[in-house]
């Protein structure tokens, strides 16, 4: 049999199809390569935006590694997108940063594995050399890494400045990494030693109008509900706030037996009855009262006649607030959800130290009044309002917010640091260089192109500064084979610095190990493979199987 006729598109159904060896690996490498040019020119705080439009999200203007292939998974149709999708998406939600360091490095190592390919060495060889390359690197970033204290706060403000998305300019980048560290500081619960950033206790609000600078954390929570009565009062001082689950209407009448019945054979029944009902109102009522409630909030409707009654007792209250809304409330307040009259107690009541009305400018006209709950004591919730004139780049700040909290919280796992701008990879690199010359065979080339490819991400970053990526990495070879392990390309002020924790660039020691971790996984995957099997879209409609014929 001539095996140039054996396919494995010989048992696959029609419409299926089967891309194998070298045309499979060029494939890979063809679209990692283009995600990454596409990746590159966004890398660090003087990386570009891109302009995304799809007809489901509509347009998108971002800077966000994460955000860039969510919308590319929409509009592509290659399995290596899922991929690099499903790694940044795990990077973003547990890491916050380093999403694009993953896909420019495991784009590297991929290009030049091919080149290693094309020249006949094996994969098998080039995995064993990546993975050993990992191993060591892992090792040496370890011995790298610096302690940080918890209480710097001047170390979590760099920490938090760094992973900031880039197109801030240095006073709003200097206000957001205050606010991070302000919201981190109070979302982190447990011991000195085992504390943990709760970030689903944080809520982020956009509001147009202003600047990026303006925006504030407000330490409580903002409903978008507003006063249900007109004679309420619209700013409460040290308030007591009740937070029901349970509707302030009368229940209606619910029958459990066929044929029961309700009979009210006179109007002078139908007012007792209507009198009883008030009457169970007003002393629920006078119970919110008696407990101290100043604000009562509900996730269900608000009576008529209730909402008369608390109004007359200077009580202000909100219906239809959201659920996400109460647990946050009841978090920065210190209450406990009331869910039957009986909890209506002291003890189920919390505090804020400010509740009022405002109108808030730039929303739409339906809901412009919202209730600010405000200064709580040692709350567990806090609201992040960001301001701006641009709601699209409202959004991205919201974006790198949370992913300068989510940098914060990954800094607690271990409390080390390194160095960023470049300077770890640089280091990396020259290490893995001298450690790679005393391994045997063809797995010594490949463990000195993974220290090749860590060098691309210094110089991404000179290029997109306007620097000659070139004449960078030679630059700062020598300044770190002279003991300079930090120096790096600091962004901003478009130079070469000797010390990048000096001048505050730094990053979490999980983050980045992470990041070598992810990139080396990928690529080793990618390099397994050497068969792609395609699916047909549509399958054939079977035909009907004949009838067996009876036997005569």
């Amino acid at each position: 049999m001539d095996s140039a006729s054996i396919s494995c598109e010989n048992v696959l159904r029609r419409g299926a199809k089967c891309v194998r060896g070298l045309d499979a690996r060029r494939s890979n490498l063809y679209i990692a390569a283009s995600i990454n040019e596409l990746i590159k020119s966004s890398l660090g705080p003087e990386g570009r935006d891109k302009l995304i439009v799809d007809s489901k999200e509509g347009l998108a203007v971002t800077s966000d590694g994460y955000i860039m292939l969510r919308r590319m998974k929409e509009l592509a149709d290659h399995p290596v997108v899922n991929l690099l999708y499903e790694a940044a998406f795990a990077m973003k939600n547990e890491y916050g940063d380093g999403k694009k360091s993953i896909l420019i490095l495991a784009g590297e190592l991929l290009e030049k594995a091919f080149t290693m390919i094309s020249r006949r060495m094996h994969p098998a060889i080039i995995v064993e050399g990546y993975s050993k390359a990992a191993s060591k690197a892992l090792e040496a970033l370890r011995e790298m890494a610096e302690p940080l204290r918890v209480h710097d706060n001047a170390g979590l403000h760099s920490l938090a400045k760094t992973a900031m998305c880039g197109g801030l300019s240095e006073v709003e980048s200097e206000r957001l990494a205050e606010l991070a560290v302000q919201a981190m500081r109070r979302l982190t619960v447990g011991s000195s030693k085992t504390s943990a950033v709760e970030l689903d206790m944080l809520k982020l609000i956009s509001i147009p109008g202003g600047s990026i600078s303006d925006s504030e954390l407000i330490e409580g929570v903002v409903i978008k509900n507003d006063v249900i009565h007109q004679n309420m009062p619209r700013r409460v001082v040290n308030a007591g706030v009740a937070l029901m689950t349970m509707p302030l209407e009368m229940k209606r009448v619910t029958y459990t037996h066929d044929g029961a019945k309700l009979e009210i054979l006179s109007p002078e029944k139908w007012t007792q009855f209507l009198d009883e009902e008030r009457k169970h109102m007003l002393r629920l009522v006078e119970d919110l009262e008696k407990a101290g409630a100043r604000l009562v909030l509900t996730q269900w409707d608000i009576d008529n006649y209730v909402q008369y009654e608390l109004a007359k007792r200077g009580i202000m209250a909100a219906e239809r607030v959201k659920d996400d809304d109460l647990l946050l409330l009841a978090k920065a307040t210190n209450a406990t959800l009331i869910k039957d009259q009986n909890d209506v107690s002291p003890e189920y009541i919390g505090f804020a130290g400010m509740v009022e009305e405002k109108r808030v400018q730039g929303t739409r006209p339906a809901e412009r009044r919202w209730i600010f709950i405000k200064n709580c004591r040692n709350p567990q919730s806090v609201t992040i309002i960001v301001r701006g004139v641009v709601e699209e780049r409202n959004r991205e700040v919201g974006r790198s917010l949370k992913n300068a909290l989510r940098v914060l919280k990954a800094f607690l796992e271990d409390r080390a640091i390194v160095g960023g701008a470049g300077s770890t990879e640089l280091e990396l690199s020259i290490r893995l260089r001298s450690w790679a010359r005393g391994l045997p065979g063809k797995e010594q080339i490949a463990a000195l192109a993974f220290a090749d490819a860590l060098e691309a991400i210094p110089a991404i970053l000179a290029e997109n500064i306007g620097l000659d990526p070139l004449d960078t990495v030679m630059n700062l070879r020598a300044q770190h084979s002279a003991g300079k392990k930090w120096a790096g390309v600091d962004a901003k002020k478009r130079a070469i610095c000797e010390d990048a924790l000096k001048e505050g660039i730094i990053e979490p020691h999980t983050l980045k190990a992470q990041v070598l971790k992810t990139a080396a996984e990928i690529s080793t995957l990618l390099l397994r493979i050497d068969d792609q099997i395609y699916a047909s879209k549509e399958r054939e409609a079977r035909k009907p199987r004949e009838p067996i014929p009876e036997k005569k």
